[in-house]
């Protein structure tokens, strides 16, 4: 509950903060963002949490419509409980803009995806090997978020993406249920009016 209204609070703060409007940017046909962050994540069905370098790019096919792609780089899980020795990710989808009106763009999106995963419990069977193979996992994830417009070339953002999947190798298959949370700085530019 607390969560919801400081996201409330946040959104309510940048849509009444006058130097964010711009005229010189609009949602439409053409816009390309990108953007490089930390994200945090909570694995939900393990007590585990996960911290990852995540980058995007999107292109707007028109006003409610865009092409997505994410990466994410598994860094740590901070704690002593580390089930993964790798988590890294690639989901590539779509958006729709549920509100692109001036600065502020709401959206949710759908986005499958592959998971490069390892196992980190030692391998016991083996003296050659003592880790598991890094093995390719199959993944699907919603996304919702916002991005605001500021002036130029720059936007604030803020997304949550929910990723469902498991990692499957020699072990007991492991989830990888997860909850993910970026927000930062962004980039963009319309590629269609570069020329003018």
């Amino acid at each position: 509950m607390v969560k919801s209204k400081a996201l409330l609070l946040l959104i309510f703060c940048f849509r009444s903060l006058p130097f964010f409007a711009q005229s010189d940017v609009f949602i439409e046909k053409g816009l390309l963002r990108f953007q490089g962050t930390l994200s945090a994540g909570k694995m939900l069905q393990q007590n585990v949490k996960n911290v990852l370098l995540h980058g995007d790019m999107e292109y707007y096919t028109d006003q409610k419509i865009s092409i997505r792609s994410d990466v994410y780089y598994f860094v740590n899980s901070p704690g002593n409980n580390k089930p993964l020795k790798q988590n890294h990710s690639l989901f590539v989808g779509s958006n729709f803009h549920l509100f692109s009106q001036g600065s502020f763009d709401a959206y949710i999106g759908i986005q499958p995806g592959v998971a490069l995963s390892q196992s980190a419990v030692p391998k016991e069977s083996s003296p050659v090997f003592s880790t598991y193979p890094s093995t390719f996992n199959p993944l699907f994830s919603g996304i919702v978020g916002f991005n605001y417009y500021g002036p130029q070339y720059f936007h604030l953002f803020i997304q949550a993406r929910y990723i469902s999947g498991n990692h499957l190798s020699d072990v007991a298959p492991i989830p990888l249920e997860e909850l993910r949370v970026s927000f930062g700085l962004g980039f963009n530019l319309n590629v269609l009016n570069l020329k003018n």
